[in-house]
């Protein structure tokens, strides 16, 4: 954990005002288990100096420049398979396999179920492993998997695959905002988290502080994200083809909900906020009714 950080984090405890060093020096807390070691040598170097507000600027600007493209790729790279069937289907993907009735939409629905599966052991690894080792591992499995779809010729086949590489999404997104949690600080995150996501789908998470809270947040939302995809497909019916009345229906309505939802969620966030502020206020005026 940076010393930028450990700042911020620091002053998230509520109704606990902790004295730090002035705006723009850098906390010096030799022995920190909280520290990296880039922070520990830093605390121990004066040459240094203290960390300005243009030093910080700087780094977070480079910091944007290598981390948040990389991040883009991998997720955008991740989505590829939430509608490579769907593109293959105008290229005879369903005819040349021999798909029929509703198989071809099953294959839209079985993803998200491995999601919801591997959410278990992503919940588990997230907070055990580093979180660049398993994005790593999880997108080099990923792309092996996507590429087992040219030798692919039957249903039950496609299904494994999509099955697992849902299972291998379940990794993805919360160690990128495990990532991004520790460049960044809480104030910060929300604009790169939407950055490689969808911002309905990241906000929540990115708003909330904490590993094991973010990762529960995660869990929350990806768990009605999956469940929305896996009841998806099935409205679009191979016997309403192909007008598909009741899958257009139902995608109008799910986006609907959505931005409802999303500004009950702004709602809430807001006054949440509010409320908060006026905490923190009246814990340092009762410390300190002159500042």
């Amino acid at each position: 954990m940076t010393t930028r950080k450990l700042q911020e984090d620091k002053a998230d405890e509520p109704l606990q005002p902790v004295s730090s060093a002035h705006q723009g020096q850098t906390l010096k807390t030799v022995g920190d288990p909280a520290l990296d070691e880039v922070a520990q040598y830093i605390a121990t170097h004066d040459e240094f100096g203290p960390m300005t507000p243009e030093k910080e600027k700087e780094i977070v600007k480079k910091i944007d420049f290598y981390v948040v493209p990389l991040l883009l790729l991998i997720a955008t790279l991740g989505a590829v398979d939430k509608v490579q069937i769907g593109t293959a289907s105008l290229y005879g993907f369903q005819e040349d396999n021999g798909f029929q009735g509703q198989e071809y939409s099953w294959l839209g629905s079985v993803l998200p179920v491995g999601t919801l599966v591997g959410l278990v052991p992503a919940s588990y690894l997230v907070q055990r492993v580093p979180p660049a080792k398993l994005l790593c591992s999880a997108s080099v499995c990923w792309s092996i998997l996507t590429i087992c779809y040219a030798p692919c010729r039957s249903w039950k086949g496609f299904m494994a695959l999509r099955f697992f590489l849902g299972f291998l999404e379940a990794a993805i997104t919360p160690t990128l905002t495990m990532i991004i949690a520790s460049f960044y600080k809480k104030e910060e995150q929300p604009p790169r988290n939407a950055s490689p996501y969808v911002v309905g789908i990241s906000l929540p998470q990115a708003n909330t502080s904490g590993h094991t809270k973010k990762s529960v947040t995660y869990s929350l939302v990806t768990i009605g994200y999956a469940a929305g995809n896996l009841i998806g497909p099935q409205t679009f019916r191979s016997d309403q083809a192909p007008k598909y009345t009741a899958g257009v229906v139902a995608m109008l309505a799910a986006y609907g909900a959505s931005m409802l939802l999303l500004g009950a969620y702004w709602a809430v966030a807001t006054w949440e906020n509010g409320r908060r502020d006026r905490r923190y206020a009246l814990a340092m005026y009762m410390k300190d009714p002159n500042c």
